[in-house]
């Protein structure tokens, strides 16, 4: 049995130990209220197993505001290509004018999603695009938590034939999130309805940002 001590005598004469401290950055997590759609989304991919098709990829782009998911992409592999082609059906979708402003997606540390690709297609159409510190899952937590909700209510409880099924229901299991299924966290309206009235109604829109900032510490406030 060869000691720890000894190893790391070895690993010291043949200049294998790093002389440099690992600095541990300390992190506060932080509270994001957003009072206006299309100002900051967050996007990721997740995998789902079909049987006879193997695993198959969900990226969807979420909108901090609403949480009303802006685009997807349905897909047997996750890409450059897929995020790219993801972020294109988000955007066609949110937006006339290909000019974008205003506009930052938070997306984790991926290779797809921090490729050179990826940030000049954003670049393109103006977008500010931000990643989480490294380890901080709850950075992008949102997105996180739909994939989740999402599964238990929409996915778990069925089967699937085939690839081109699973399309078919994902298609319908996001307009039914988006348009019909309540969320308590928007004061028991749908995505649609919400970003709806908090574009039109002045009242609803402060009592709501009155409410979401008194729920947390630190709250770092987006309109």
């Amino acid at each position: 049995m060869v000691g720890r001590n000894r190893i790391r005598r070895h690993m010291r004469h043949m200049n294998l130990v790093s002389t440099r401290r690992k600095v541990h950055r300390k992190h506060v997590p932080r509270a994001m209220v957003v009072a206006r759609p299309n100002i900051m989304w967050e996007t990721d991919f997740t995998k789902i197993y079909i049987e006879g098709e193997g695993w198959i990829h969900l990226t969807a782009y979420l909108d901090l505001c609403s949480r009303k998911i802006k685009g997807y992409l349905v897909s047997r592999m996750a890409r450059t290509d897929e995020m790219i082609l993801a972020a294109d059906n988000a955007l066609f979708s949110a937006f006339v004018d290909p000019r974008i402003q205003n506009l930052t997606i938070r997306s984790d540390n991926g290779s797809q999603l921090t490729s050179r690709r990826y940030e000049d297609h954003l670049r393109t159409f103006g977008i500010r695009h931000e990643t989480i510190h490294p380890q901080t899952p709850e950075e992008d937590a949102h997105i996180e938590s739909y994939f989740g909700r999402f599964k238990e209510d929409y996915i778990y409880s069925r089967e699937f034939k085939n690839y081109q099924e699973f399309v078919d229901y994902v298609e319908w299991a996001v307009n039914d999130y988006n348009t019909v299924r309540p969320h308590s966290s928007l004061n028991y309206l749908t995505p649609d309805e919400f970003e709806a009235r908090i574009m039109k109604d002045k009242e609803f829109k402060e009592k709501w940002i009155e409410k979401q900032k008194g729920r947390y510490e630190h709250v770092e406030f987006l309109e």
